[in-house]
């Protein structure tokens, strides 16, 4: 979640499952934000349902879940957090309570692992006896 003006923030969702693609998402606001309006999508399409943000796509997966996949950026305009200035000085709130809630995902039909392949085949299985190591059935020594 990131303030881009006043009453105009930004929410970046990154996929980091190990499951597949985020399809559908709800994003819930905090209970002293009121959404008013969702301006721009990239990476999909979102729409106020509710007072919340729902959005739809096909957010992929990572690579490794040591990194972020896809991205969905969704900005809106809301009212409830407006900063404010006493004796000079200016104090913006931070958000307590928001909730992102998944309501659909594709899995991938394939392990998605938790290292790169570069780190020495951290998520390989074990050779058996007399099993070489191929690209299409990969196992490590070690």
């Amino acid at each position: 979640m990131t303030w881009v003006s006043p009453g105009v923030y930004q929410l970046d969702v990154e996929n980091t499952s190990g499951i597949g693609y985020i399809n559908e998402f709800t994003w819930v606001p905090p209970v002293n934000l009121t959404v008013t309006a969702v301006t721009s999508t990239e990476g999909g399409h979102c729409s106020l349902v509710g007072g919340a943000i729902q959005c739809t796509g096909k957010v992929s997966p990572p690579k490794c879940t040591c990194m972020a996949g896809g991205e969905l950026v969704v900005t809106f305009t809301a009212k409830g957090l407006e900063p404010q200035t006493i004796n000079g000085v200016t104090t913006w709130f931070g958000m307590v309570g928001a909730y992102l809630q998944i309501q659909q995902m594709t899995p991938v039909p394939y392990h998605i692992p938790s290292a790169l392949p570069s780190d020495a085949g951290v998520d390989l299985p074990i050779c058996k006896k007399g099993q070489k190591s191929t690209k299409a059935r990969p196992c490590t020594t070690v």
